[in-house]
């Protein structure tokens, strides 16, 4: 599957480390080469030339918060929203089988006898899975379905003070698009 992948990049920090402005092209290399060792676990494949499949959306691929921080928080919102989701997503299948209390759902992955194990509804591999999954989302491990990843902090958690930084500096970032494959 192909995903949209949001890289926010510090601008006023990569100035630092260029000695200059830096140009589109500046920060559109540093979102990549700062998320090439995310080779599969985020990608397996992807365009960072330009946005790819999504390219008729987002035809710059990078875009500075000062230009238009109004689109900028808004696509910032989207961020926030598909990551929601996923943790949601997560938390319905874990629960699917009625089961939220954490303590008896490792003791229940504890105790299947192997991956196959049917006896035991609702504790199977899927339910490790999604487990792992939340925890991923949650800690900010960048993921495929992370879809964001702050290239600054080295996170693909969006917190609501880089909202508030991008807020009170947008000279300061940057967002690049990058079409992912996993």
């Amino acid at each position: 599957m192909h995903y949209l992948h949001k890289i926010l990049v510090n601008v006023a920090e990569l100035k630092e480390q260029e000695g200059h402005k830096p140009s589109k092209e500046d920060v559109r290399y540093f979102a990549e080469s700062s998320t090439e060792d995310y080779y599969m676990r985020a990608f397996d494949w992807r365009e960072t030339d330009s946005a790819g499949r999504w390219k008729d959306e987002y035809p710059k691929q990078v875009y500075f918060a000062k230009d238009n921080i109004g689109w900028f928080l808004q696509e910032l919102e989207r961020v926030l929203a598909s990551q929601k989701h996923e943790i949601d997503c997560c938390l319905k299948e874990i629960s699917k089988y009625g089961e939220t209390d954490l303590n008896k759902i490792a003791n229940g992955l504890w105790n299947i006898t192997d991956m196959f194990d049917k006896t035991k509804p609702g504790y199977n591999d899927f339910t490790a899975y999604y487990l792992s999954k939340l925890g991923k989302l949650l800690h900010g491990e960048y993921i495929s379905d992370s879809m964001f990843f702050n290239a600054s902090a080295c996170t693909a958690r969006l917190y609501q003070n880089d909202i508030e930084q991008i807020k009170a500096a947008p000279q300061d970032w940057a967002l690049v698009m990058f079409d992912y494959h996993n």
